[in-house]
């Protein structure tokens, strides 16, 4: 008798997985358990497989769901791979069918490969391109062949010269995002009134390069350039100021060069749409200035910003007092080792100390190596009247400060008084970040 309650005990635990509730579930919400385990996997290729080999049932609906399978793809020619490799590369091509697909191919080679063969023949369906190195297979593709191609990432280019630039973007009609990581400019012609973001780092060249390219991305929406080598000094305006009428997000690194003058990059630029400005000089110790009355006049073509970050420029006080009263509603000013004289940090020091100055400000960030306890007075004029505990934000209107930042930079000892430091720390224990 015991031996028959084991056997239908070990059938019922047999057909029990045959009776699950996940069993019932329409193919619809299924596709979607299987998508959201992929999602919120760090190896989406293991998960996929993995609910792909559970049944016959759930092998059949993850084959047909191409979203499944639609992941990044990566050939980097310094590692060998197997003839596994390829299979599961053609599998993931043939199961992501018909949709695009992201590709990334690292330290390309001159040298054919049947895999290389194999994704460049399938270049149609690429969505995103990481790339570096030969041209050779690049070049070699027809104009039009990228037509799903939609952001391309070019890096370490090791054969392509300015005077045989490659055109096989030209025929890209999605391509929208562009980021450039090169030895050179001008090394690829890319249809730049088409693109929406474009990135350029790594590069040391003119910023009358960055300037003349960016004046062709009439379309473009976010632009971060670095390593511009500035102007030695200003070249003669002969042509009118350029209108980017959907640009709103602006970052400008320059370098270390024989010039410092970045005057030109703003004479030169109306941005009406501009939201977020970021001016950087790479190196603290270098400064970079502008002309206050042209970068004034740039303001004024440019009124709606509301975050501003300034490192490494030298700011007079007209100058530094002129960038924040152009800019009334600012929410967040990040103004870093950018003061040309002491004077200069104690006229927007007093300028922010004023009642109803910046009425938005949510975000503030000065660093300076000369701000010290004397400064202690009018930073609470800037602090205090900005914060308030969640309790008596029924009492306030306007905005209320979310995070401080305010030091000597690497020189964190002997900053400010014991009781400055007390106040600061029952704000933060209050709820406001603070840096001090």
């Amino acid at each position: 008798m015991d031996s028959i309650r084991d056997q239908e005990r070990d059938l019922l635990a047999a057909l029990r997985p045959l009776i699950a509730p996940i069993r019932k579930l329409p193919v619809e919400l299924l596709t979607e358990v299987f998508l959201l385990l992929v999602d919120s996997t760090g190896d989406w290729l293991l998960s996929a497989l993995l609910v792909s080999q559970i049944c016959a049932h759930w092998r059949r609906v993850a084959c047909a769901t191409p979203q499944l399978w639609d992941r990044l793809i990566t050939l980097d020619r310094t590692k060998s791979r197997s003839a596994a490799y390829m299979a599961t590369t053609k599998t993931l091509f043939e199961r992501s069918a018909p949709l695009s697909v992201p590709i990334s191919l690292k330290n390309e080679s001159r040298k054919a490969s049947p895999l290389a063969e194999y994704i460049y023949s399938l270049a149609p369906r690429w969505k995103s391109l990481s790339w570096s190195g030969s041209s050779s297979r690049l070049r070699a593709l027809p104009l039009g062949s990228l037509n799903s191609l939609e952001s391309v990432n070019l890096s370490h280019c090791t054969d392509v010269t300015s005077s045989s630039p490659i055109d096989v973007f030209l025929g890209a009609q999605r391509l929208r995002i562009a980021t450039f990581s090169l030895g050179a400019m001008g090394l690829f012609q890319l249809p730049w009134s088409q693109l929406t973001s474009l990135g350029v780092t790594e590069l040391m060249q003119p910023a009358q390069v960055f300037l003349d390219i960016l004046f062709q991305c009439t379309n473009v929406v976010d632009v971060a350039f670095s390593a511009m080598i500035p102007w030695t000094e200003a070249p003669a305006l002969s042509t009118p100021v350029i209108q980017l009428p959907h640009l709103q997000q602006l970052t400008l690194i320059f370098a270390p060069g024989a010039g410092e003058n970045i005057t030109p990059f703003f004479s030169r630029l109306s941005l009406p749409a501009l939201i977020v400005l970021n001016i950087m000089h790479a190196d603290a110790d270098m400064t970079a200035w502008w002309s206050t009355k042209d970068f004034t006049q740039f303001q004024r073509r440019s009124p709606h910003v509301h975050e501003l970050s300034v490192f490494g420029t030298s700011l007079t006080s007209e100058g530094a007092v002129s960038l924040l009263t152009e800019y009334p509603h600012l929410t967040w000013i990040d103004l870093r080792y950018c003061f040309h004289t002491e004077d200069a940090l104690n006229s927007v020091l007093d300028l922010l100390g004023r009642k109803d100055t910046q009425p938005r400000l949510r975000r503030l960030a000065i660093v300076h190596h000369a701000i010290n306890t004397a400064h202690e007075a009018v930073l609470e004029q800037i602090i205090f009247p900005r914060w308030w505990p969640d309790a008596q934000s029924v009492n306030h209107t306007g905005a209320r400060l979310e995070r401080l930042d305010i030091s000597r930079g690497e020189d964190l000892l002997h900053q400010f008084s014991a009781p400055f430091v007390a106040k600061v720390d029952q704000l933060r224990a209050q709820g406001l970040k603070v840096v001090l």
